[in-house]
């Protein structure tokens, strides 16, 4: 997948444009109790009226001029408008790589299909379908949840729930920021979703920035989802545990030294990109400057570090390590000093916070529980 500058990666299409239709699929129940032996399903896009088969990515019968209705086998109902989140599709034509939204009717949920042209870009169906096999496997609140994947006679599709909340790059605006509080409590559940990634499925994001944190609404609080697997891989289970390099993968301002290096890498990546992350939330600025100088000595201005604690600055130095064996782990920076930091008196509104209300890490299970059942 190409690499792509910050701000200007995946870029979302107006939701003006809308497509009718509806569609069904399969479910048997909960997706968290299910993904791992979940497989890619066969499927096929029918126009309602006429019944012949079409692909999704035309999105209107070219026999009746109606839209389509998406069907897999099975009694999950998805029925609906559809709105174009994303439209991949280059010069007018009918290839796509498709990001729609949907609604399920049956549990009142909302959903997101993502849908790639088997006979468009073969690495672009590679990616989806090694996105697909990484998903599956996942099963933790501070991870989305793949609810299908299905492939058609012309297209991969992958079903997930609609995060209401929006990304982290939206919700901050261009220049926002976080109280250390609230940067906290954002940390502690992307943590508790890398350490689950790394130490239990061996597998690394490679993607972590704030368009792939999703933001879930539940009760009085924010509930933080790492999203978008398509460059996540699985590391090998025995030491050094490092993939092997085949190219710049990432996001520029989020890359490790050691992808720039073109070196091999582990885990250790996804802890560099939540480094940059948090330190631009709190301080205000990016780390480095350009965005690849990233062996350059970390600078602490005072006007912007001085309200903020030590901890904090000791957290996003161990994060932002050159060496990967000397950053902080997903796994022994839960146990961090910073994360430990409760003062709700940092919560107060301080001229550029943006009002972000996250849940601590040990609340996210009940939050998302007693949702599900209101």
């Amino acid at each position: 997948m190409a690499v792509s500058s910050p701000g200007e990666h995946r870029p979302q299409m107006p939701s003006a444009q809308r497509t009718p239709a509806s569609f069904k699929a399969a479910s048997d129940g909960s997706s968290r109790e299910v993904n791992a032996e979940r497989s890619v399903q066969k499927a096929e896009v029918v126009c309602r009226s006429c019944t012949k088969a079409l692909s999704l990515c035309a999105r209107v019968c070219p026999w009746c001029e109606c839209a389509p209705s998406f069907s897999l086998s099975g009694n999950f109902n998805l029925k609906g408008a559809l709105r174009v989140l994303h439209d991949g599709r280059h010069g007018g034509g009918d290839a796509c790589n498709l990001v729609l939204l949907g609604h399920n009717m049956d549990r009142d949920q909302r959903v997101v299909v993502k849908a790639a042209r088997l006979d468009e870009d073969p690495e672009e169906v590679a990616t989806m379908k090694e996105e697909i096999q990484i998903q599956r496997q996942l099963a933790h609140d501070n991870t989305v949840p793949l609810l299908y994947a299905a492939e058609t006679p012309s297209e991969v599709l992958l079903v997930m729930p609609f995060a209401a909340g929006g990304d982290l790059h939206a919700a901050m605006g261009p220049r926002g920021m976080l109280s250390e509080f609230q940067a906290v409590r954002l940390s502690g559940q992307l943590l508790e979703g890398l350490r689950y990634l790394h130490e239990d499925l061996y597998i690394l994001h490679g993607d972590v920035k704030p368009r792939n944190i999703f933001l879930v609404p539940a009760g009085s609080g924010l509930v933080v989802q790492l999203g978008d697997f398509g460059l996540a891989r699985e590391c090998p289970r025995k030491a050094p545990f490092l993939c092997r390099f085949t190219g710049l993968q990432g996001s520029h301002g989020y890359m490790a030294p050691e992808i720039l290096a073109e070196q091999d890498y582990g885990r250790q990546v996804d802890m560099f990109a939540l480094g940059v992350i948090i330190f631009t939330l709190i301080a205000g600025y990016e780390p480095f400057y350009p965005p690849s100088n990233v062996r350059a000595p970390l600078e602490f201005d005072p006007p912007s570090w001085e309200p903020l604690s030590k901890e904090s600055a000791a957290f996003v130095t161990d994060s932002l390590r050159v060496e990967a064996e000397e950053r902080l782990t997903s796994s022994a920076a839960r146990n961090h000093a910073w994360l430990q930091r409760e003062d709700p008196t940092e919560s107060v509104s301080q001229p550029g916070h943006v009002q972000l209300k996250f849940h601590r890490a040990a609340d996210v299970q009940q939050a998302l529980a007693e949702t599900t059942r209101t």
